[in-house]
């Protein structure tokens, strides 16, 4: 199942940004001195937050819709459609393409931590910081998250099984998993945010590679300089033999790192010019399916290949390109308005609640209600207001909690 996680701004689990990964826009635990705050890529994160959870409402409950990007998952309906067709394109794919917004998470993570390497005096302190509170920044939400489930798996809270028989959303019915208080004792305090292991929370899969990714370049960022990017060769290699075909997702991060770089372009073109380039082909690339209009672009197939779908490949691609363009300033008036920004500061608890709320509340309206478009419509307004005021909610009073908590844990060991 996709999920969703991140970084923030130029800064999220930094200071001076949105969060990570799927993760909120605060810094894991950046004490210090941080760089102004980059509201754009707060933004950018909420509207991919949002994106995951509009994606996991259509796999459940109209999973035609994501046959493109899933062949192997959905079914295609067996007739044309036009609204269906329109959906499936950009721009309106964009909408619901949960792993086009999962790429652009891990690659905004790699922007954001690694902002104290590019400052003039390096920082180290907030890369050790950062690494010392990662865990409690990331799992504390998630151990929140867990725990709602299981209360509500014991109240037989959940209904997948019914609406994947009317769906036929085979997708629906393998979760949620029932466990022992044993389990999910381990499922807390470790298995969650380090395996990514709980049938409670399936989208912590994307978790476990924000919280091993992000731990791994900040320790090669404090293992190298700016002098010596030679060595992030080595790193990409290193990282591919031990991850293997899960490597590209790794290699997102570093591909974020490496935006902080701002020397000259070799004036190829404007700087302005160049940003909005890489906005409309990001876009472009980054809505990739398996049909028609894409089979232009090339199939890179083989054992050396560290993905196994090309649309891993093809979504990161132009994630790397439309962070690279909003780095550069591209959509910054859209993306630091209000809402936007609001998405951004609830992003990771919208990450983290949205499956709970799908399988519960939109899942009994669902079986409860007829069905045909209107409603369909109707409810998923409704699962994405309750899913909003339940992440504002746990922002509020779960998440900020983890990041004062990481951020004091974190000095107090880094200066201790």
């Amino acid at each position: 199942m996709m999920g969703f996680p991140y970084e923030g701004n130029v800064l999220p689990c930094s200071q001076a940004s949105p969060q990570d990964g799927p993760e909120p826009h605060a810094d894991a635990a950046a004490p210090g001195n941080a760089k102004p705050h980059n509201k754009s890529l707060d933004g950018l994160r909420g509207l991919a937050a949002l994106s995951v959870a509009i994606f996991h409402f259509f796999c459940g409950f109209a999973p035609y819709l994501e046959a493109g990007f899933h062949p192997d998952i959905f079914k295609p309906l067996p007739w044309s459609n036009f609204w269906v067709t329109c959906l499936q394109y950009p721009p309106l794919s964009l909408f619901h393409n949960g792993h086009f917004a999962v790429s652009i998470f891990f690659v905004l993570s790699g922007y954001v931590l690694s902002l104290p390497f590019f400052d003039k005096k390096r920082d180290d302190f907030r890369l050790k910081a950062r690494i010392v509170g990662r865990y409690f920044r990331l799992n504390i939400p998630i151990a929140f998250a867990i725990l709602a489930a299981f209360g509500l798996v014991m109240l037989k809270g959940f209904c997948f099984d019914q609406v994947s028989a009317i769906t036929g959303s085979n997708w629906m019915s393998s979760w949620p998993e029932s466990a022992s208080i044993a389990e999910v004792a381990k499922q807390v305090v470790y298995k969650g945010v380090v395996f990514g292991k709980s049938g409670l929370i399936p989208v912590l899969w994307t978790l476990r590679i924000e919280f091993l990714g992000s731990i791994l370049l900040l320790i090669y960022l404090l293992l190298t300089s700016k002098k010596s990017q030679f060595m992030a060769v080595v790193y990409a290699l290193v990282v591919y033999f031990v991850f293997k075909q899960e490597a590209f997702y790794y290699l997102l991060f570093l591909a974020g790192m490496l935006l902080g770089f701002r020397g000259s372009l070799g004036g190829l073109m404007p700087q302005r010019k160049l940003a909005s380039a890489a906005l409309v082909v990001g876009l472009l690339i980054g809505s990739y399916t398996h049909q028609g209009f894409y089979e232009w672009l090339p199939v890179v197939s083989g054992f050396w290949v560290p993905f196994w779908d090309m649309s891993v490949f093809w979504h990161g691609i132009g994630a790397v390109l439309l962070v690279f363009s909003v780095t550069r300033g591209s959509c910054s008036y859209f993306l630091q308005s209000d809402w936007a920004v609001f998405l951004g500061k609830v992003s990771y608890s919208l990450y983290l609640v949205h499956m709970i709320l799908l399988g519960t509340v939109a899942s009994w309206l669902f079986v409860h209600l007829p069905r045909n478009v209107p409603i369909l419509i109707a409810e998923l307004l409704v699962y994405l207001t309750i899913s909003l005021l339940a992440a504002w909610l746990m922002y509020r009073h779960i998440d900020r909690f983890s990041l004062r908590f990481s951020h004091a844990f974190a000095k107090a060991v880094v200066e201790g």
